[in-house]
């Protein structure tokens, strides 16, 4: 029959745990009793305390007081109350009477507790007479005041003796001051006859009396309870002393019986242990025998025959261990010789301990040589800095250090490695050659990978990141990169001279553009994304950009995103310009088109007026009225001119004259375009001395200066002062120091508006500059005023203070009134009516022009010169009457702007026919540059609309360098 160990164990160790447990039963059992009536005294004790608490509640003080407590005495009584219950249950072993005593006790408490209640309302009741003894003697003195003839003062005297004599009477309970009441009550309704004083006084002494009674009440109430508190505690004291008097005869029993059951068990302890100890000792012997013989792999030791318990068992695990050892021990061979990475174990010394196949491969030696190699002999640098030391200090922090090195194989070229160190504690080791003992129990095993691929894959990687990183250094454009989160993880030098400061490590919002939110064109949320490109105006300095985003994938899903900054402002202000420059291309162009009907309209009225003028007599009263109309369609004839040329459609024309029509005129076309908020007051004279200048351009420096002198004042409105005066400049003046002396026009405009500071008085005349909003402004205008001045040989000055106005002065420089050309000129551009003789001729004359009335006029203008005239609206008409009959035409006058065939067309197909043919070429406005080969001196253009002079003086010049000849 098998009997296991632990069936032996139980039997042998049953018996002393049965008498433990005893032990231990009766241990606890005492120190259970102890706890009961530590428990019950201290429940005794807690109710001293509480009967303590409400003594002092309810002790000789001031009735408020006691008032004041009494929920705090209600709350004792209650746990007094809760705690009479639990004491009466205790059983107290002392005498008869005692117990009965507790037994009477909660009845008792009940009485007590009743006892409280009523002491409780009599300090109300207490307290309520003292209010209305006060209400009475309140209500006496204020029926005194209202009573004539009474002694006051010897009343007021009784009355306060009297309540006086209530507060000695309520608490000393002096029975002397108690009989003196009678008195003072008579004394005080001797005083007065006042019944209802009387009445009070009579209610008065009856509060004080029943205050009185009340007091002795009180202090009655208050010795029963005071007694029965202290019945209380010396009931509960005694009722302690029964139970300490028990505790000590239970603990004396309880030391005698745990005494001599420790003693028995120490006993029966000792005999077990050493019956135990001598089975496990002839164990032990053998098993430390089989642990020798594993260590000196002595596996054919004889183990000792297994018993039929679980020492057997154990012997059986034994052996079976040195067999997996074995087997262990050859795994280990075979994974280290066969290890993908280099393994090399060296001694404290440096001494090569052993080394796998793959190590003596990788550096080309065999294994008897390299296990007589040394470190050193690996790595030469294990001589120059001994690594050792700093190795063996972070070992000793962490289970592993990894380092990179270049070994030296047997020919001595490098072989980098990557080594993965760590450390071995043990006394021997195990090699094929054999186990071998370490001095100092410490061995360093080495994983050596070789990294000469890796080696070259980084140095490539970092030659990509330099080439990449210093086409980024170098770009000229700004350039970030962020993270999902914003944060800026690299800027190029030109992104840190634009912000200032490297912003890496802060949102880019604020790195970039100073934005304490995300930017309002952010379109990129941190996720995946596509290449975006988008024009961005900075906060920082108004500046425009182009950004052109795109993503970067990191390692880990990550996406940053990459983005560009093309300052494209200037490019932006040409675009500008270029719109503008279109605008007003197309704005002359709308002007070129009106200005050729324009022109066709008043060339009838033109004609038509001077035929009546030469045909009325001379003291008609019309011929004044045709003097208007004429000199009328003349001013509107300079208008279209000056609007061609202000559209860039016409060159203007440098003449002698006068500025102040120029002036009037511009006037009038800005005044209904200047709101009613802005007066305009002017100081211009009838006549002025002339200038010679372009009118066209006088008029571009008007309405400059007005429109600036009106945006000044737009918002809160003001006064504008337009004047013109003749000034010598002698060159005292430091602000026209910059102007040659002589004589000159000075025209002025001045307002009232919000003025500028020095800064913006030293920029103004800059081509581009402004303060206006877009589109109120390009910047050009002072610029181009500058610039007419500066050519005409004048000069411009500003003065201004902020919030007081501005004030120009434009100095044009007087013309020479001996220039005869000028004045020639200036007489070519009048506006009156001409009565001088016209030149007359005759000849054959071809009128081409779409407009009936134009050709009509024409011909009846070349008619009354003297000439024959064929007139027709259709160009292709024109041409077949030539053709059949060209050498019937002398000249032909032709329009430039027809349909079906223009004028140029028709010039060249009548050179073609005849090549000698005179031609007069009248236009409204071209937008064309035509070369009609009017050089020559059988060729003209005139423009519309015509005089009858201008036309008799160029047909007659035709011809006549023509060599006319009059047809037959």
């Amino acid at each position: 029959m098998r009997f296991s160990l632990s069936l032996k164990v139980f039997l042998l160790f049953s018996s002393l745990t049965l008498m433990t447990l005893a032990l231990g039963v009766s241990a606890f059992y005492s120190l259970k009793t102890g706890r009961t009536n530590y428990a019950r005294v201290m429940e005794l004790k807690d109710f001293i305390l509480h009967l303590e608490r409400l003594g002092a509640m309810t002790a000789r003080v001031p009735v408020e007081y006691k008032l004041s407590l009494k929920q705090n005495i209600l709350t004792e009584i209650e746990a007094v109350e809760n705690q009479i219950n639990t004491i009466a249950d205790f059983g107290f072993a002392g005498t008869p009477e005692t117990a009965g005593r507790f037994a009477a006790l909660p009845q008792a408490i009940q009485d007590f507790h009743q006892d409280l209640l009523e002491l409780l309302d009599q300090y109300t009741r207490h307290k309520q007479l003292i209010s209305l003894s006060r209400q009475y003697f309140t209500a006496i003195e204020q029926r005194l005041q209202t009573l004539p003839g009474v002694n006051a003062g010897k009343f007021y005297q009784a009355a306060k003796t009297l309540w006086m004599s209530r507060i000695e009477a309520a608490h000393p309970l002096d029975l002397v001051q108690y009989a003196q009441l009678k008195e003072i009550q008579e004394e005080i309704q001797s005083i007065t006859k006042d019944p209802a004083v009387n009445q009070l006084v009579q209610s008065l002494v009856r509060s004080i009396e029943d205050d009185l009674l009340l007091s002795f009440a009180i202090k009655n109430r208050e010795e029963l309870v005071k007694n029965s508190s202290e019945r209380f505690f010396e009931l509960a004291n005694e009722g302690i002393r029964a139970i300490q008097k028990k505790d000590t005869a239970r603990q004396a029993r309880s030391s005698v019986i745990f005494l001599s059951g420790s003693i028995l068990a120490v006993c029966f302890n000792l005999g077990l242990w050493f019956l135990t100890s001598s089975y496990f000792r002839r164990f032990l012997t053998s098993q430390k025998a089989a642990i020798k013989a594993i260590e000196t792999d002595n596996f054919e030791y004889d183990f000792p025959p297994p018993s039929t318990d679980e020492i057997g068992d154990l012997s059986l695990a034994m052996k079976e261990l040195a067999l997996n050892l074995a087997r262990s021990r050859e795994r280990y061979l075979n994974f280290f010789n066969h290890a993908a990475d280099a393994v090399f174990i060296f001694g404290t010394d440096g001494r090569v301990i052993d080394a796998n196949e793959k190590a003596c491969q990788s550096l080309g030696y065999q294994r008897p040589e390299m296990l007589k190699m040394t470190v050193a002999q690996i790595d030469d640098n294990f001589a120059k800095d001994n690594p050792i030391a700093p190795i063996t200090d972070r070992l000793a922090r962490q289970k592993s250090v990894t380092i990179h090195r270049n070994y030296l194989k047997r020919d001595k070229t490098p072989y980098p490695a990557e080594l993965t160190i760590a450390v071995m504690h043990t006394d021997m080791y195990d090699r094929l050659e054999g186990r071998i003992r370490i001095p100092k129990k410490k061995l360093y095993i080495v994983f050596a990978r070789d990294i000469s691929v890796r080696k070259a894959a980084e140095k490539a990687l970092r030659e990509s990141e330099a080439k990449y990183r210093s086409m980024m250094e170098t770009m000229p454009d700004p350039v970030y990169i962020c993270s999902p989160d914003f944060k800026v993880v690299y800027m190029n030098p030109a992104m840190v001279q634009r912000t200032g400061a490297d912003g890496t490590g802060q949102c880019c919002y604020t790195a970039i553009h100073g934005l304490r939110e995300l930017c309002p064109w952010c379109r990129w949320k941190g996720g995946n994304f596509s290449h975006q490109t988008m024009d961005i105006i900075s906060p920082i300095d108004n500046r425009s950009f182009h950004v052109s985003s795109s993503p970067i994938a990191q390692p880990g899903g990550m996406v940053f995103k990459l983005s560009i900054y093309r300052d494209v402002t200037e490019l932006k202000r040409l675009e500008s310009q270029l719109m503008q420059a279109q605008k007003m291309e197309s704005i002359g162009t709308l002007a070129g088109g009106i200005a050729h009907d324009f022109n066709n309209i008043l060339f009838p009225i033109m004609g038509y007026t001077e035929m009546l003028f030469q045909d009325i007599p001379r003291e008609s009263p019309l011929r004044k009225s045709l003097d208007k109309i004429y000199s009328g369609a003349m001013r509107a004839k300079e208008l279209v001119r000056q609007i061609l040329t202000f559209s860039r459609q016409e060159k203007g024309e440098v003449r002698l004259m006068e500025i102040q029509p120029v002036i009037k005129e511009a006037l009038k076309l800005l005044r209904a375009s200047i709101p009613a908020t802005i007066e305009m007051k002017t100081l211009i004279p009838s006549h002025s001395p002339k200038v010679k200048a372009d009118p066209v351009q006088i008029h571009q420096i008007i309405m400059n200066l007005v429109t600036n002198a009106y945006h000044a004042m737009e918002e809160k409105g003001g006064q504008m002062t337009i004047s013109l005066a003749t000034e010598t400049v002698d060159g005292n003046d430091s602000m026209l120091a910059a102007i040659p002396a002589g004589t000159y026009n000075c025209l002025g405009v001045s307002d009232t508006g919000t003025g500028m500071d020095e800064d913006i008085l030293e920029k103004i005349f800059d081509p581009y500059f402004t303060t206006k909003e877009p589109g109120k402004g390009t910047g050009m205008g002072l610029a181009m005023v500058h610039g007419i001045v500066t050519r005409m040989g004048g000069g411009i000055t500003v003065t201004s203070k902020k919030q007081k106005g501005t004030c120009f002065k434009v100095y044009f420089p007087l013309a020479d009134p001996m220039d005869e050309s000028l004045a020639n000129a200036l007489e070519h551009t009048s506006g009156s009516l001409s009565e001088d003789a016209l030149p007359k001729g005759s000849g054959h004359i071809l009128v081409v022009d779409d407009e009936p009335d134009i050709a009509t006029i024409e011909k009846l203008m070349l008619e009354k010169l003297g000439y024959q005239v064929t007139a027709t609206t259709c160009s292709p008409d024109a041409l077949e009457f030539f053709k059949r009959r060209p050498h019937d035409i002398d000249l032909v006058v032709t329009d430039l702007t027809m349909p079906k065939m223009s004028g140029e067309v028709l010039f060249k197909e009548l050179r073609r026919i005849r090549a000698d043919i005179p031609i007069l070429v009248c236009t409204g406005f071209s937008d064309r540059e035509i070369n009609l080969s009017l050089e020559s001196d059988k060729g003209m253009k005139l423009a519309k609309p015509l005089n009858i002079k201008a036309l008799a003086d160029s047909v007659a010049r035709l011809l006549a360098v023509s060599g006319y000849q009059p047809s037959v």
